[in-house]
C-alpha cells in the first residue's frame, strides 16, 4: 500500500511541474526548476520529460551563444578521475569561456578517505597553476553557465548536487570509466538523460542507453578522454627489471557488486613481490576508496593500519606505492598487471600487456564486459599458486594470449586511427553547440 501511496505522489507531482513548466515553454521563457524535478516529470510521463527537456537544452544553448563570457566548471572529486585534461586547457584559452575546476566530496560513508582525497586532489590542482575552487565556498551556483561533470554520484556539497542543481545552467557529461559491470545495464541514472550531452566510453555503451526508453538524443561516442593520456604521455622508464602493477579495487566492503578480493591476497601478493624481487619491480596501484573501504570491512581495525600495510610497499627496494594522477606513463613501462579493478581491464588493453584477472566469483558483467574476460588470464583471487605462476611467466616473457588481445583491441577499443584525441572532439562539439549556430 505504501509503495502504491508513493507512486500515486511521485506521479501527482510530476502532473503539477508538467504543467508548470508548460507553461514556460507556451511563453518562450526559461524553466525555473531543478534537474532532480525531471525524474518526477519522467515518472509521471515519458513524452512530457523528453518535449520539456528538449525546450530546456534548446533554450540553455540560446542563451549562451549570445554571452560574450561563459563561465565552465570542471566537477571532480578525484585527481585520480581527471581525464580531460586537453580539454581543460582548450577551453581555457579560447577568450568565449571562464574556466574552473571544481573540487568536491563525493558522498560515501569513509569520511575519513574522502576528507583526505579531497585535500589531495585539491593540492594537486593547486600545483598546477589551474583555476580550482572549492565547491563548499561556492555561494552562488547561478555564476556558472555550464559544469562538466566527471562523476554522476551524489556528493555532499548540496548546492552542486545535480538533482538540486538549476536547470538553467547546461550539464555534460564524461565517463570516468569503462562501464563493463552488469549492473551499469541499469541506466536510470539522472546524469545520462538529465545532461546535454553524456560523451561515453565506446560504442557498444553509446548504443546501449540509445535503446532506453528516456533517451533524448544526448549521447555521444568520439572516443574516450581518459584514454588520450595515454596516447599522449610518456613512457616511465621504472626499472630494468619486469614491472608488474598491483591495483586492488575499493568494494571489499560491498554487497551487491563486489569485484574486490584484495582480503584473500594483499599479503600473499606482498610476499611474492619479495620471492622475486630480483627479477620484478612493483607499482601498488589502489583504487582511492580503498584505504577507508578496507577499514569499513575490517581488514585493518583504522586507517592508520591501512597505511602501514601501504609503508610496507613503499619500503620494499624493488617496489613503490602510486596513488594519485596520471599513470597511463606507468601503464607505459610496465610488463604485467594483477587486478581486480573492473575499469583496468579494459584500460590496460591499450597497452598489449597481459593481466590476470583476481575473480571474486561475485561478479557481474555486460555483454562489452564478458567479450573482455574472454582475452584475460584470469583466476580466483584466492588463487596464490596462479598468481604466482602468472608472475613467473611474465620474467619468462611467456604470453599465449597477446595475438588474441590485440585483435579484440583494434575491433573493439581503439579510436585514434584519425590522429584526433577525444578531447579534442570533445571540445570542437562544446564550442560548437555554445558559439556558434548549430543544432542541439
Amino acid at each position: 500500500m505504501k509503495a502504491i501511496v508513493k507512486n500515486i505522489v511521485k506521479k501527482t507531482i510530476g502532473m503539477l511541474l508538467s504543467v508548470k513548466y508548460n507553461l514556460s515553454i507556451k511563453f518562450n521563457s526559461p524553466i525555473k526548476g531543478q534537474y532532480g524535478s525531471l525524474r518526477f516529470i519522467s515518472d509521471y510521463s515519458l513524452k512530457q520529460f523528453k518535449k520539456i527537456k528538449k525546450y530546456n537544452d534548446e533554450k540553455n544553448v540560446s542563451v549562451n551563444k549570445m554571452k560574450e563570457k561563459i563561465k565552465f566548471g570542471f566537477v571532480v572529486y578525484t585527481s585520480s578521475m581527471w581525464n580531460v585534461d586537453e580539454l581543460y586547457h582548450l577551453l581555457n584559452d579560447n577568450e568565449r569561456f571562464d574556466v574552473d575546476i571544481i573540487v568536491v566530496h563525493i558522498d560515501v560513508e569513509n569520511k575519513e578517505s574522502v576528507n583526505k582525497e579531497y585535500t589531495k586532489t585539491i593540492q594537486y590542482f593547486r600545483n598546477l597553476k589551474y583555476n580550482v575552487i572549492e565547491a563548499r565556498n561556492i555561494d552562488n551556483i547561478n555564476e556558472y553557465d555550464a559544469l562538466f561533470y566527471l562523476t554522476p554520484s551524489p556528493l555532499n556539497e548540496q548546492i552542486i548536487n545535480l538533482i538540486n542543481l538549476p536547470m538553467s545552467i547546461i550539464v555534460l557529461h564524461t565517463s570516468y570509466s569503462y562501464m563493463l559491470a552488469g549492473n551499469m545495464l541499469k541506466l536510470d541514472v539522472g546524469m545520462y538523460h538529465w545532461s546535454l550531452r553524456f560523451y561515453t566510453d565506446s560504442d557498444y555503451y553509446n548504443g546501449l542507453i540509445r535503446q532506453n526508453e528516456k533517451y533524448t538524443g544526448n549521447a555521444r561516442y568520439l572516443g574516450f578522454p581518459k584514454m588520450d593520456q595515454y596516447y599522449v604521455s610518456e613512457k616511465r622508464q621504472l626499472s630494468a627489471k619486469k614491472v608488474i602493477i598491483y591495483a586492488p579495487h575499493h568494494s571489499v566492503n560491498y554487497k551487491n557488486f563486489k569485484s574486490a578480493t584484495f582480503e584473500e591476497n594483499y599479503q600473499a601478493i606482498l610476499k611474492i613481490a619479495k620471492k622475486y624481487s630480483k627479477n620484478t619491480y612493483w607499482i601498488y596501484k589502489p583504487h582511492p576508496l580503498l584505504r577507508g573501504n578496507s577499514v569499513l570491512a575490517g581488514l585493518f581495525k583504522t586507517v592508520e593500519d591501512y597505511d602501514a600495510y601501504e609503508n610496507e610497499w613503499q619500503c620494499l627496494d624493488n617496489a613503490e606505492v602510486v596513488n594519485e594522477g596520471d599513470y597511463f606513463s606507468i601503464f607505459k613501462g610496465s610488463d604485467a598487471m594483477i587486478t581486480d579493478s573492473v575499469s583496468f581491464l579494459a584500460e590496460y588493453q591499450f597497452t598489449h600487456k597481459p593481466l590476470l584477472l583476481l575473480e571474486s566469483g561475485k561478479e557481474k558483467y555486460n555483454e562489452f564486459g564478458e567479450q573482455i574476460l574472454s582475452i584475460l588470464y584470469r583466476c580466483p583471487g584466492e588463487d596464490i599458486d596462479t598468481i604466482d605462476a602468472f608472475v613467473n611467466d611474465t620474467i619468462c616473457e611467456k604470453d599465449e594470449m597477446y595475438s588474441i588481445r590485440k585483435d579484440f583491441f583494434d575491433k573493439n577499443l581503439s579510436y585514434m586511427k584519425d590522429g584526433v584525441t577525444a578531447n579534442r572532439k570533445i571540445y570542437d562539439d562544446i564550442k560548437q553547440l555554445l558559439t556558434s549556430e548549430a543544432a542541439v
